[in-house]
């Protein structure tokens, strides 16, 4: 069955389970994915405050160019919340990208070649 912009169930990526879908650019795809992560992952650190904080999940993206914006949305919507992000793609010095890991974030993002 297919989903209309919009009408994605959030529901159902909250209480874990997964989703696959496609839709047009600008349709809030990556929206419908990075709003539930954070929410989890906020009140995770919220109700398990630790001084180390690991990654607790990982986006992987084809391209660097989709993982910068995937970044840029994940900061904006995670903004004031205990949520911190790191991106690991090619182009830059790893070590330059890689520093904040240690420092705590909550979420990876990178592009295939170099996540792994």
């Amino acid at each position: 069955m297919g989903l209309v912009a919009g009408e994605v169930p959030f529901s159902c990526a909250l209480g874990g389970q997964s989703l696959l879908f496609s839709a047009d650019t600008g349709s809030g795809k990556t929206a419908s994915f990075l709003i539930p992560i954070i929410s989890l992952f906020a009140k995770f650190r919220q109700d398990n405050f630790s001084n180390l904080r690991k990654p607790l999940a990982m986006v992987l993206t084809p391209t660097r160019e989709l993982g910068i914006p995937v970044e840029d949305q994940a900061m904006m919507i995670g903004k004031g919340l205990p949520f911190k992000t790191a991106l690991v793609v090619g182009g830059d010095p790893i070590a330059r990208q890689l520093y904040r890991v240690p420092q705590g974030v909550e979420l990876v993002i990178g592009a295939t070649r170099q996540a792994y």
